[in-house]
């Protein structure tokens, strides 16, 4: 009679990975791409905030589509998640866009940004974009307190242009480039360098 094998020792359930622990190399491609469309429309809707005091729609469009795919991308709850989340985000933001605390643009650019994140990475996204803000509020303070300057004249360096448009608008009180602040946190929860 052949020996028997010992019987093998069962492995715990806990210790076991499921199939779909580890992402397919095209799942992870995806939500990069995902993530550089993103960035790139967050960095777009940054220079038209501060260049022209206007967020596009479409930038606001392509984050918020492009934030869906992510998000779908992890799973039907987390999709669901992410748009409970981020309808309940734009309603407190209209409530501050009627008492005119933001602008109309800078409440569709955060809500759109809402779309794409789970749920503590919304948090961090809120807190950056507060903290950065803040930065760029105190720095038109600033701009007050300088001379005025003459028009750049013509052929003048693009920061020098910037600069002086930035000037002019500080004197006369002109809104806060929210969109930058948006921006840069959103870009700093997609790359991670947030507060994880």
């Amino acid at each position: 009679m052949p020996a028997r094998a010992p019987p093998r020792a069962a492995t715990p359930r806990a210790l076991t990975m499921p199939p779909f622990a580890l992402p397919s190399l095209p799942l992870v491609t995806a939500a990069l791409l995902l993530a550089a469309i993103r960035i790139g429309a967050f960095l777009v809707a940054a220079w038209t905030d501060l260049s022209r005091r206007i967020i596009p729609d479409t930038g606001c469009l392509i984050v918020a589509l492009a934030g869906l795919g992510a998000r779908a991308l992890a799973g039907p709850m987390a999709l669901l998640h992410s748009l409970m989340l981020a309808f309940a985000l734009f309603v407190l933001l209209l409530l501050l866009h009627a008492r005119g605390a933001l602008g109309g643009g800078d409440v569709k650019l955060l809500a759109a940004a809402s779309l794409g994140l789970a749920p503590l990475d919304v948090l961090h996204l809120l807190t950056l974009t507060a903290l950065i803000g803040g930065v760029l509020a105190l720095c038109q303070l600033a701009l007050r307190r300088l001379p005025r300057l003459p028009t750049a004249p013509r052929g003048a360096g693009l920061v020098r242009r910037i600069y002086g448009a930035e000037l002019w608008r500080a004197h006369r009180g002109r809104g806060l480039p929210y969109g930058i602040a948006i921006a840069a946190g959103g870009v700093a929860v997609l790359t991670g360098r947030g507060f994880g």
